[in-house]
């Protein structure tokens, strides 16, 4: 080692302890660092106490946290926040799904499918019909519509 060279140590930990009480989750994220010669420091990214509101199908944060960014960054924050939480409603309720009606001759099985595929086989009395529980599929294609009466004709 020549007379310009010198030694440099430096050591990392980073933590991300959690603890969960009922309803309650929480979070922190700490880091240490120490350098040559240096005392090590702790920094602290966000530490909070979080829980879901179901009534709400909302989440609540309270402390150093970050919102939540679909479309732009997220934010750093020092607080409370009341957020909606997608992920407490329901996949059937999240995505679009639309509403087929119709009026049935005579009591009929009605039938629809997408791309071939069978979504939704139900009994419906004589008259108008509402189907508001198709599942949401992700895909695209048209919906083929079939009322198969119970005289044996068909819509």
């Amino acid at each position: 080692r020549g007379p310009w060279s010198s030694r440099s140590d430096s050591d990392y930990v980073r933590l991300q302890p959690g603890l969960n009480l009922g309803a309650w989750r929480l979070r922190n994220a700490s880091t240490w660092q120490k350098s040559s010669n240096q005392p090590g420091k702790w920094q602290s990214a966000y530490t909070y106490a979080e829980r879901g509101i179901n009534s709400l199908k909302s989440r609540l944060t309270l402390g150093e946290s970050y919102t939540t960014g679909s479309v732009f960054d997220s934010v750093p924050f020092r607080g409370v926040m009341l957020a909606s939480d997608e992920n407490m409603v329901p996949y059937n309720q999240r995505a679009f799904a639309p509403v087929v009606r119709g009026i049935a001759r005579t009591q009929a099985r009605v039938e629809v499918r997408q791309n071939g595929y069978l979504m939704s086989a139900q009994t419906v009395p004589a008259g108008p019909f509402e189907i508001t529980d198709l599942p949401s599929t992700g895909g695209s294609g048209d919906l083929l519509v079939t009322v198969l009466e119970s005289d044996g004709s068909r819509q």
